[in-house]
């Protein structure tokens, strides 16, 4: 549901529709504090929906680097890079990135729509994309493309601007 109303929302479906020959085919990508959301629109249709556990705060840190808060999906990442993420851990900024790396990894394999690798299979929360044809455009949606598009530039003790510049990289 939440990837249905960013896609409408992002102006993705309309930009598909009628009278907008050449952009047929358009992708949101709707990443927020705990998930990432992706939809297809086709001709001003949703054609394919995906979700899953990438976002901005699984891990939520104070201003000294210290960890108040971490989600699963923050820990599973965290392991595979072989790092234990414990509430009042000191996590420093190479961490950080290693995380962002590796969500934005995670976010672009499914974007790419290829054979998903074991720790993007453990991040889903549906089922992946199914449509394998042509994207025409692609659109970022929800908190964490603020930070995509330079719009913000505070930080709130997550790990939204080391994301979004992992996603302007691979984008």
């Amino acid at each position: 549901l939440e990837a249905q109303m960013a896609v409408f929302g992002s102006g993705t479906v309309d930009r598909t529709g009628e009278g907008n020959e050449g952009a047929e085919t358009g992708m949101n990508v709707d990443v927020g504090g705990g998930t990432a959301k992706i939809a297809i629109a086709q001709r001003g249709a949703i054609i394919d929906t995906a979700a899953m556990n990438v976002g901005a705060r699984l891990v939520v840190f104070d201003e000294h680097g210290c960890i108040v808060k971490t989600e699963e999906a923050g820990r599973i990442i965290a392991g595979d890079m072989g790092v234990e993420l414990k509430v009042g851990q000191v996590i420093g900024q190479e961490t950080k990135r290693g995380i962002s790396q590796r969500l934005a990894d995670s976010l672009f394999n499914i974007l790419s729509r290829q054979p998903l690798n074991s720790l993007t299979q453990k991040l889903m929360i549906t089922s992946p994309l199914s449509y394998a044809g042509k994207i025409d455009f692609m659109t970022f949606s929800g908190g964490v493309s603020e930070y995509v598009y330079n719009r913000e530039s505070q930080v709130y003790g997550d790990l939204g601007p080391l994301l979004a510049e992992e996603i302007r990289q691979r984008a």
